[in-house]
């Protein structure tokens, strides 16, 4: 009977055990989502705003682009479009 007993709190122990890695493992599977979502929303608005840079630095320079030869209007066109395709999705 005590021997029954002890192995009924011992398999009750060891379900407590697992239950709390369980939860342990989930609250880190979740903060770990948590970090990677916040990074990526990090690194969009970066992306971003190195575009919108572009994009006005571009416009500065839309009053002298008729000045410019077509090699440099290339370049700056080809510096817009790699920075917008290199964005993450």
């Amino acid at each position: 009977m005590e021997r029954s007993l002890s192995r009924e709190t011992e398999l009750t122990q060891l379900a407590q055990k697992v239950a709390s890695k369980q939860s342990g493992n989930a609250l880190r599977i979740t903060s770990y989502q948590t970090k990677l979502a916040n990074q990526k929303e990090q690194t969009t608005k970066k992306y971003q705003l190195e575009k919108e840079k572009l994009e006005l630095w571009v416009a500065k320079k839309k009053n002298s682009w008729s000045k410019m030869i077509p090699y440099q209007r290339g370049i700056i066109q080809y510096a817009v479009k790699r920075k917008v395709s290199t964005a993450p999705s």
